[in-house]
């Protein structure tokens, strides 16, 4: 199930939604600017803001299924990259409605 949401994140949605606006026409047709704006959206700030709220609340299932990790002292590491997750995600999620954010929110 992780592969399978990092593949459409990374990749299905940010297609379907460049190819969308595209045919849609709604706006001029900057391919750029297009696949930075869905890519930092879906990329960075739908994926991150979803695995830190994973990883905040319930860190064993990184530790455990991705890190391979079976110390449970490994939670608390976990918990706060989850935090910074949540923190980049919300950014990526906010350049949707601030484009001027959409740079800084990129390169996080």
């Amino acid at each position: 199930m992780y592969l399978i949401s990092v593949v459409v994140l990374l990749i299905l949605a940010p297609v379907v939604s460049i190819v969308a606006e595209f045919v849609t026409g709604a706006v001029p047709p900057d391919l750029i600017g297009v696949i930075g704006k869905w890519m930092t959206f879906w990329a960075v700030g739908v994926r991150l803001f979803m695995a830190g709220v994973r990883q905040t609340a319930q860190p064993s299932f990184t530790a455990k299924d991705i890190f391979q990790i079976d110390d449970p002292r490994a939670g608390g590491l976990v918990r706060e990259i989850g935090f910074g997750n949540l923190a980049m995600g919300l950014l990526g999620l906010a350049s949707f409605l601030k484009p001027e954010w959409l740079v800084p929110a990129a390169i996080v």
